[in-house]
């Protein structure tokens, strides 16, 4: 839990400044996400988890439903990035025909 306590302080949910999940906007709730991916990928509840990875104590059920959103963001992205990645690494792209 270490990584999590300077995580939380990066995000501003250290004791000096108490910041609601409200005032964390998704493009940081997916960095902190990035944080531990493959553990919140197999999570059976990634929500909680990464409520628990912000510093948040009690997840209420907007709560969640913003971190769901997040989440779905955040793999969004992410698919889009590896298509991307892929396109530019297909071999049709190296030689010209794109």
């Amino acid at each position: 839990m270490e990584r999590c306590a300077s995580t939380c302080l990066s995000l501003g949910c250290g004791a000096n400044l108490v910041r609601s999940i409200w005032d964390i906007s998704r493009a940081e709730m997916a960095g902190l996400y990035d944080v531990d991916a493959n553990v919140l990928d197999r999570s059976d509840d990634p929500a909680r988890d990464l409520s628990r990875l912000a510093g948040i104590s009690r997840l209420m059920t907007d709560s969640r439903a913003y971190l769901k959103t997040c989440i779905s963001w955040r793999r969004e992205i992410t698919e889009k990035q590896d298509q991307d990645a892929q396109l530019v690494d297909s071999p049709a792209s190296q030689d010209g025909s794109l």
